[in-house]
């Protein structure tokens, strides 16, 4: 489990601390079920008389909200958006891969960028282009010439077929095949 004092979170949030900065948050929570060790938002202020009931360690919320909070707050600009920056900072998934396994198939013009993890029995095709800070799971398959962006992961048994172009911070589950449909409709233009 991760955990984060709310001093650290303000600080990463770029937040007014306004309560206990040694407040240790653990997880997040709506803020109707939220409890000790949990952070919530308020971004509306309709829902401000949800402030009064919040068991909430922390509430992430406008300038304006403030006034109404009793408790430990972190000043944000948007609520939504530091509930998400949260969600990451607070995740404990583990990476897809680490290092390059030695059963990994990497083709010798293949462009590996800083930092890239490549789990065992995965195969990376000539000309692929894989970006910095990426993560590819046991068992995948990136086709000739596919283009995944940085820090972008794939979980285990993933196909990207050729010429594939995955954008950055992208995660693709487990199993999934990105490309097929195009190898279909080509198959089918040359049959029909």
């Amino acid at each position: 489990m991760v955990s984060i004092t709310l001093a650290e979170l303000a600080e990463k949030l770029d937040a007014q601390l306004h309560g206990d900065g040694a407040v240790t948050i653990t997880s997040l929570a709506g803020m109707n079920s939220a409890g000790e060790g949990q952070i919530t938002f308020l971004s509306s202020p309709k829902y401000r008389k949800g402030l009064a009931q919040c068991r909430a360690s922390a509430v992430m919320l406008k300038e304006d909200d403030l006034a109404h909070c009793q408790g430990n707050a972190l000043v944000v600009v948007d609520p939504y958006l530091a509930y998400a920056k949260v969600a990451q900072i607070l995740d404990s998934t583990p990476a897809c891969a680490i290092n390059i396994a030695p059963s990994a198939v990497v083709a010798s013009d293949a462009i590996l960028g800083e930092g890239v993890a490549i789990g065992p029995n995965a195969v990376i095709e000539s000309g692929a282009l894989i970006g910095d800070n990426v993560q590819i799971g046991a068992g995948c398959f990136v086709g000739k010439g596919a283009k995944l962006g940085a820090r972008t992961k794939l979980w285990a048994n993933v196909s990207v077929y050729h010429e594939v172009v995955i954008g950055q911070d992208c995660l693709v589950q487990a199993g999934t095949v990105i490309g097929q449909m195009a190898l279909v409709m080509l198959m089918i233009e040359v049959s029909g």
